[in-house]
Order: structure tokens, then sequence, then C-alpha cells
């Protein structure tokens, strides 16, 4: 009996101690600075998430009690901030790391207790075999005639075609990985051929991408959020393919809005990411889109995160700007007439009011 409840102390005394929710230990072949930095992405930025010293051993460990978001974090060294990137998935955040910088840190790099930092990796290898390949085809072409440039870039194009076969197969293997995510995300939609005169084919093709600009984007895969490439891929749909237009914006918004609401990290950033930047355009007009994203989100109870008074300056700044919208009514003000007596906007009847 004594032995036991002296075991049943030791596994309750064990349970007690908190657990690292991420351990990364790395080893960097040469590096000798004191200190290596985890930094993330989010939005177009970086951002540092932990900074830790280098160990006895010349090693370095990541640890914390509350689990990494998913995404692309970056590996940042002293003192130049050289950096390389690693994948953090839910599932994998106990791993170690061994590389080099250089030229050599992608065929260098291996991991342990991370198949999908080994299958990036993999196919980062890959690409920076193919790469020389196409280098040396394009410098051939400069020098080449018409009709060697015409074999040169059926070579070039059938290399294009190797990269592109390689990249499909690892997202049919692989479909639920990260790095399949990532790859799928960069690949553009297959286009369609389209007939008619340049202008119309050019027309068609406008409105082909922007009905399936994200065919291959999961806007609702909150892995994506701390990526280099989203934040580009939502601006250049909303701000460079729509007619810039408030209610077309407030569509195009509203589109990315509601495919992101599964991911709630993403629906948050991004929704907040709209309202300020509408709140500080200079384009005349687009204040009705940052009226637009308070009626239907911040109005209805969907931006939970926001605190009581920080909402209520919110909805009173647009309920200020709806009446002064482009094409809305102006507001009746009441004036003096030179003799005193009172005349309302609206009791004036021209064509213009100077």
């Amino acid at each position: 009996m004594k032995f036991l409840t002296t075991l049943l102390l030791i596994c309750f005394a064990t349970l007690g101690f908190a657990q690292d929710a991420y351990r990364i230990q790395v080893e960097i072949k040469d590096y000798k600075q004191d200190e290596l930095y985890l930094a993330y992405y989010l939005g177009d930025k970086q951002y540092i998430q932990d900074t830790v010293e280098r160990a006895d051993d010349g090693s370095y460990t990541f640890t914390g009690e509350e689990a990494l978001k998913p995404g692309v974090y970056l590996i940042v060294t002293a003192p130049d901030n050289d950096f390389f990137q690693i994948l953090i998935t839910e599932e994998e955040q106990n791993f170690s790391i061994k590389t080099e910088m250089g030229e050599k840190q992608v065929a260098a790099t291996k991991f342990r207790g991370s198949p999908d930092n080994t299958l990036f990796y993999k196919y980062l290898d890959f690409l920076n075999r193919m790469r020389p390949r196409g280098e040396a085809i394009q410098a051939k072409m400069e020098a080449a005639d018409d009709a060697q440039k015409e074999k040169l870039q059926a070579e070039l194009d059938g290399l294009s075609a190797e990269v592109l076969a390689y990249q499909h197969q690892l997202i049919a293997e692989h479909p639920q990985t990260m790095t399949a995510a990532i790859i799928k995300a960069n690949l553009p939609p297959d286009m369609p051929e389209f007939e008619g005169t340049e202008e119309e084919q050019n027309l068609q093709r406008w409105r082909w991408t922007q009905k399936h600009f994200f065919d291959n984007i999961d806007l609702s895969d909150g892995r994506l959020l701390r990526t280099p490439f989203l934040f580009s891929k939502v601006d250049y749909y909303v701000n460079k393919l729509q007619v810039q237009h408030p209610d077309t914006i407030s569509k195009a918004v509203d589109y990315v809005l509601q495919k992101m609401m599964p991911a709630e990290d993403m629906f948050q950033y991004y929704l907040i990411h709209f309202l300020n930047y509408y709140a500080a355009s200079k384009y005349v007009g687009m204040d009705a889109v940052y009226v637009h994203l308070v009626d239907n989100y911040y109005a209805k109870g969907l931006a939970p995160w926001t605190e009581e008074e920080q909402l209520a300056k919110i909805l009173d700044n647009a309920n200020r700007l709806r009446p002064l919208l482009i094409g809305k009514q102006a507001p009746n003000i009441t004036m003096q007439r030179r003799d005193g007596t009172p005349i309302a906007l609206y009791d004036v009847k021209t064509p213009y009011t100077v």
C-alpha cells in the first residue's frame, strides 16, 4: 500500500509539470551567435515570435506553453537577419532541425519529427535543381537565332511541364499537408481559350480571372493566414481585378470575408484590415465601403472581439458618414436670411445650390 501511494504521488507530481506546447531544436553549422530568432508572417509583415540563447552544445531550442499558430515561420540569424523558412502545423510542433546557412541551406536541411517540413524541403530542393536548367536554356536563347529559339523554347516548355507534373503529383499524394496547400495556392487556375477580337478576348480573360481567381486557394484554411503570399493575392483581387467603385469593392470584400468565415483568425484579421484600410482611404467615395463593413459585420455582431467602447465609436462613425455618402441626400440645414428669417436647405428648389 505504501508503494502504491508513493507511485500515485509521483504520477500526480509529473502531471503537475507544465509541458511545452511547442519545442523546436535548431542546429546550424558554424553559427556561433548568442541568439537565434523565430518569426512569422502575418499580412504583409513579419513579427518576432520567440528569441532563444545558444546552449552549451551549440543548439538553440524554442519552447512555449501555448501552441504556435500554423503557418510559415522564419528562423532568423543574428546579426545580419539572414533566415530560412519552416512550416508549423497543429500536429507538428515538436521537432528538430539541422542545417547550414548559405547556398547549400536547402539541400543541407534535415528534419526529425516533422514529415511536412521534410516534404516541403524535398520540394524546395527539387526547385533548386530545376532552376539552373531553366537559366541555362534562357541564357542560350539570348544569343540564338529564330530557329534555335523555337527549339530552346520547346525545351523550356518541357521543363515547365516537368515542374508542373511534380507539383500536381505532390498535391495528389499528400493532399492534407501544408506543403500541398502552399503549392496549390500558388498555381494559377487553368484558363480556357477564348474567341473573338483581341479586345473581346481580353475582356473575357479578365472576367474569367475575377470568377476563378481563388479556385486553388482555400480561404477557409487558417494555415494560409501566416504565409508570405496570401495578403498580396487578396490585395490584388480587391484592388486590381475589380473596378474601383464602392459597390464593386464591397461585393469583392464580402466574397473574400464570407469565404474566410470558417477560419476565425483569418476572418478577424481581414475584417479589421479592410475596415482600417477603407477608413483611411484617400479615394473619393470609398467611405461607402467602410459603412458597408460596419453595417454588415460590426453592427450584426460578427466582430465579437471588438470591445464595447470601441464598437460604439465604430458604429457612431458609420452613422455620421452614412448621410454624407455619394448619391445620398445631404442632411437638411437650417440657416438665416439677411433679415433674420429661417430658411432650410430642403426648401431651396433650384437645380444647383452653392
